[in-house]
């Protein structure tokens, strides 16, 4: 042995260099069209709502515009005067933007439930479509 590396398995020789955007995390991809994408790229918490899987990055950017740090929203989370179904549902009215600016529709229910399950698990092997954690059936 002279100390250098083994050589690249087959498959990882013929790759395509990553770019950023083609980088992935848990399965998301920030899309090419998506307006703030500049801002996701600096903003870790951006980042973070948009790697939530089924979260679209509209509605990871109404989640980041209303709760600016994952500590404003962790602190709603954690209001022991809230019911967990009321914590689940605190996101379900938020609209996003379309990319002209103007008011899309609501986050809704199940985006809500999502986000609030994914940030509060307590195992990290949850499964958000899970029907016996409440994901779909």
């Amino acid at each position: 042995m002279d100390g250098s590396p083994p050589p690249l398995p087959p498959c990882l020789a013929i790759m395509k260099p990553l770019t950023w955007l083609s980088v992935q995390a848990n399965g998301a991809v920030i899309p090419k069209g998506f307006v703030h994408k500049d801002l996701a790229k600096k903003d870790t918490w951006l980042k973070a709502l948009i790697a939530i899987p089924d979260i679209q990055p509209r509605y990871a950017f109404a989640i980041w515009k209303k709760y600016p740090c994952m500590r404003s929203l962790l602190n709603e989370y954690m209001d022991g005067s809230k019911t967990v179904a009321e914590k689940e549902l605190l996101l379900s009215d938020l609209k996003w933007e379309d990319r002209l600016g103007d008011e899309g529709k609501r986050l809704g229910n199940k985006c809500s439930r999502r986000v609030y399950r994914m940030l509060m698990a307590q195992n990290g092997d949850l499964d958000a479509d899970d029907p016996e954690a409440g994901g779909r059936s």
